[in-house]
Parts: structure tokens; C-alpha cells; sequence
């Protein structure tokens, strides 16, 4: 059965998600994609937090999806943090969909580099790379990336909605590092998925400045 992994860029739109559930596709959504939930009837088969990047918002983005019954995979420092915080205010809801994300040593592409796929899921760049080799292991393929339209920049919005997160606070050097270590995860991505006779493809609509994957149209996947 084929998955589609949902990224967060700024060709994402609420028509691309409709198609996906109409068509009751399996898909994987991750970090703040609950900002475009006003717009969409379509949620997430699961949803994957493996970045630390919205320290201001984790707790009340993991209690938002964890109270919409998909399962929620949480990175296992950032879920611990979120249980203090429950046990502390005596809140402990929706606890059955949450999963855990055990954390490697792997950072991005400078520091601690991934030269590949391996248990616990690599975490080397986020949520996606990660939703995309759980997708894998559960044995979904072809898989297809939405919203991955790269050439992200410093001081600027990279994302489906003004205000995703501060812009000011993605410096340019730290915009480079992002975009040079999701073109490497890709890369990985597809080789692992080559040698499992996994077909990984990018639908980003308007095409993705990451060039690690094979492009198909996204509309043609429905027609």
C-alpha cells in the first residue's frame, strides 16, 4: 500500500490534502502541520515530531494531536519533557497514542554526519527522513513527499503558513545546514529504500529544490 509523507513548505495546500483523504490514503504528517487543520477535513495516519525546533510549542502541539486519536511517535527527550510537564499540572491526557521515538547521536550535516539507516530511526534530518524509514518498515510502498519544496532561507517564512515559527529565528548558516542535511537524508533515504526495492518519490506540487529524488506530478498519482 502506498503513504504519502506530508513536509510543511509552502506549496502544501488544503486541496492536495483533501485529494489524499478522499482517496483514504495513508499519510504521515509532522511537527505543526495542525496549523493547516482550520482549512482541512484530512488528518494524519500518524504523526512524527523528531525536531526540537519549536521549544515554545511542543507540549501544546503533542496534546492537540495526541487528543485526535492518530498515533502520535514522539522523539524520546522531547516526549519525557512533555510527561514532566503533564505530571507536574497533575494532566495526563490521551496517553494510549502517544509512541515513542528513541533519539540517535546523528545531528545534520557538519556535526556527528549519518552514512545511513539504522535502529533507533536516524534522526539526521527531522521529522521527515524519519517518517519516511517508519513508512518503510511498516512496509508502505511506493512512497510519495508532499511539501518538501527546500532552499529554505535565513530571516524568512519557509513554510504553508505565515508565523509556523518565528522567522528571525532561522538564521541564514542555520537555513544552509538545514537544507544541506535534508538533501543528504534524502539521498540516504533513497538508497536505503533502492536496496529494499522501495520506490521513495517526490510529488512536492511546483517541484522541490531538493534533488536526491525521482518527481512525479502530484495530480497524476489521482487520476
Amino acid at each position: 500500500m502506498r503513504a504519502f509523507v506530508v513536509g510543511n513548505g509552502p506549496s502544501l495546500d488544503a486541496f492536495q490534502l483533501g485529494m489524499i483523504h478522499k482517496n483514504k490514503e495513508v499519510s504521515f504528517g509532522v511537527n505543526r502541520i495542525h496549523l493547516i487543520y482550520p482549512q482541512t477535513v484530512w488528518r494524519p495516519t500518524y504523526w512524527v515530531i523528531m525536531d526540537f525546533s519549536n521549544s515554545l510549542f511542543y507540549r501544546e502541539d503533542i496534546a492537540l494531536h495526541s487528543a485526535l486519536g492518530y498515533e502520535c511517535h514522539v522523539r524520546n527527550d522531547i516526549l519525557a519533557k512533555y510527561l514532566e510537564w503533564c505530571i507536574k499540572h497533575k494532566n495526563l491526557p490521551f496517553m494510549d497514542n502517544l509512541r515513542i521515538l528513541e533519539r540517535c547521536n546523528h545531528i545534520d550535516s557538519e556535526r556527528r554526519t549519518s552514512e545511513g539507516w539504522h535502529e533507533p530511526l536516524c534522526q539526521m534530518g527531522g521529522s521527515v527522513p524519519a517518517a519516511i524509514q517508519m513508512a518503510v518498515e511498516m512496509g508502505h510502498n511506493p512512497i510519495y513527499l508532499i511539501g518538501m519544496d527546500g532552499d529554505k532561507k535565513g530571516n524568512a517564512e519557509n513554510n504553508f503558513i505565515k508565523g509556523y515559527i518565528d522567522p528571525d529565528a532561522v538564521m541564514v548558516n542555520t537555513a544552509r545546514v538545514a537544507n544541506e542535511t535534508t538533501e543528504l537524508a534524502l539521498k540516504i533515504a533513497k538508497r536505503e529504500c533502492s536496496e529494499r526495492n522501495v520506490e521513495l518519490i517526490d510529488a512536492t506540487v511546483g517541484g522541490s529544490a531538493y534533488k536526491a529524488l525521482p518527481e512525479v506530478d502530484f495530480y497524476e498519482l489521482f487520476d
